[in-house]
């Protein structure tokens, strides 16, 4: 009988630990597209990819004459995104899209773009 009840008490035990353990299972960056091809930044001036496109605009931290809204970066580069002229770090939003990654909507207006290397 103390068997048994051991027996019991060590199944339940890895039954728990089986359901309890998070596995770590890496997502591979978005492969290029027919709207961005792979080596390029695309920008859009409206969300979700629409439209006006802009392919590989200037990044160099300077007002763009558009405000981008969704992007696509298929360039080995982290590019950062600038509410402020200039990539101005004090009082300006930013946010950034790594290689490979996509962003249909920003929660803000980037008027301009920054390089970085990843």
């Amino acid at each position: 009988m103390r068997i048994r009840k051991a027996a019991v008490a060590v199944g339940a035990s890895l039954v728990l630990a089986a359901t309890t353990t998070f596995v770590a299972v890496a997502i591979p960056a978005q492969a290029a597209d027919s709207s961005c091809a792979q080596g390029q930044l695309c920008v859009w001036e409206g969300p979700n990819y629409t439209g006006t496109k802009h392919v590989n605009p200037p990044v160099t931290c300077e007002e763009l004459p558009y405000v981008v809204r969704s992007a696509k970066n298929f360039t080995d580069k982290l590019v950062s995104y600038w509410w402020g002229e200039g990539c101005i770090d004090s009082g300006s939003t930013n946010e950034a899209t790594w290689p490979g990654e996509s962003q249909p909507s920003f929660f803000f207006e980037p008027r301009a773009l920054g390089w970085y290397i990843a």
